[in-house]
């Protein structure tokens, strides 16, 4: 029968409970080349998430001062929530890389964890609304082609509903 203790080849669980819980192991003062290429490449991912970022910001001002205001036409809506997702995980991004160029690794096992729960949100979100405007597009194709029936828009107030429950 094998034992946790076998298992684990003799280890006592205080020498387990002592393991490093890190993710990325810390570099000594021996390993200089390989602290300055994490520097560089945390740097650089940090400068493109910022520029991400910026872009998103302007898409999202673009729609909210569009000719068009986003409440006379709930797609405009859609389109909007679309961008919040990546804008909010750009930001984040941004900010946990530039933590991890200052100090040259991973900055803390925290915000290791917190990359997960953007991430998560960055591509869950995004997903399920792009799965939200293309059933509102299948719905107004649907209607119109085979049932011959007009296709009656989802309100501002509808598209705003539909992103709050998508991003809850």
């Amino acid at each position: 029968m094998v034992t946790m203790k076998t298992f684990f080849h003799g280890a006592s669980t205080r020498q387990l409970e002592a393991a490093p819980t890190t993710t990325m192991p810390d570099i000594g003062e021996d390993n200089e080349g390989e602290e300055a290429n994490l520097r560089l490449m945390f740097a650089l991912w940090a400068i493109i998430c910022f520029g991400v970022a910026i872009f998103t910001f302007i898409i999202l001002i673009a729609i909210q001062r569009s000719p068009t205001k986003v409440s006379k036409n709930s797609f405009n809506c859609y389109l909007f929530y679309l961008v919040i997702p990546d804008f909010c995980f750009t930001c984040s991004a941004a900010i946990c890389y530039s933590l991890n160029a200052i100090h040259g690794r991973q900055f803390s096992d925290w915000v290791c964890q917190f990359q997960y729960a953007f991430i998560i949100f960055g591509i869950g979100g995004n997903a399920w609304m792009n799965a939200t405007i293309a059933l509102q597009l299948y719905r107004l194709l649907a209607r119109s082609k085979f049932q011959r029936q007009n296709y009656k828009i989802p309100t501002y107030k509808d598209a705003r509903r539909h992103a709050l429950v998508l991003y809850a």
